[in-house]
């Protein structure tokens, strides 16, 4: 076996050996994944920071509470903030999901959930850009189901996914506006978590800081 753990539960490697059927060891120390790895990046609802026109935290089920977004004709919002961590894989475009669900028990309609988004790597090399809106449409199931939107419905603006380095912060406004006319669901759609998936490349970056260069990422 070229792995093995340390007393102190560290990996390390023995051998000469670099090659470990999914992943390599390059000359810095850092494993490099080969094919697609994905890892995901979380936001919970429940912790969110509602803006001015905000969702409220009202029941789910039994005494679990929830933001839950109005179907009412509103606008709400909530807001948050991503950090891109040092495994990420360069030139891959990160998707957004949500999840959701309702408590109403004979649904009918849609929900709109719209993402506006922008982002900026650090160290003073760029400034947040003019936002982009992204949005999903989904059916509402049956009453207390877990929904998870569309993976594939909001991408990465490929301008922001084109300079996505380490310590890049995505800024995002996270909203349902129910009077749009592709929202027909006309009760509260409650937000659980706001999912970022990325694709990660390597166990990390051998620099904390930019350029990130040595080893790539």
């Amino acid at each position: 076996m070229p792995l093995v753990s340390n007393p102190d539960g560290v990996v390390q490697v023995v051998g000469s050996e670099t090659d470990f059927g999914g992943c390599d060891l390059v000359d810095v120390g850092l494993i490099k994944f080969r094919g697609p790895q994905y890892t995901d990046y979380l936001v919970g609802g429940a912790a969110i920071q509602a803006g001015a026109s905000g969702p409220d935290r009202e029941t789910f089920r039994d005494s679990i509470e929830q933001r839950a977004f109005d179907g009412a004709g509103a606008t709400e919002s909530a807001h948050f903030a991503i950090h891109l961590s040092h495994d990420i894989r360069q030139g891959t475009v990160p998707t957004f999901h949500i999840h959701w669900g309702h408590k109403i028990g004979a649904p009918t309609g849609n929900v709109k959930w719209q993402l506006e988004v922008t982002a900026a790597r650090g160290y003073g090399v760029e400034v947040f850009p003019a936002s982009a809106t992204l949005s999903t449409v989904s059916a509402a199931a049956a009453q207390y189901v877990h929904v998870i939107t569309d993976d594939d419905d909001m991408p990465m603006p490929a301008a922001l996914a084109a300079v996505m380095e380490p310590d890049m912060l995505v800024l995002c406004r996270v909203f349902r506006d129910s009077g749009d006319v592709e929202d027909t669901f006309a009760d509260d759609a409650f937000l659980f978590f706001v999912d970022m998936h990325v694709e990660i490349g390597q166990s990390g970056t051998t620099e904390r800081n930019r350029p990130f260069d040595s080893a790539g990422f």
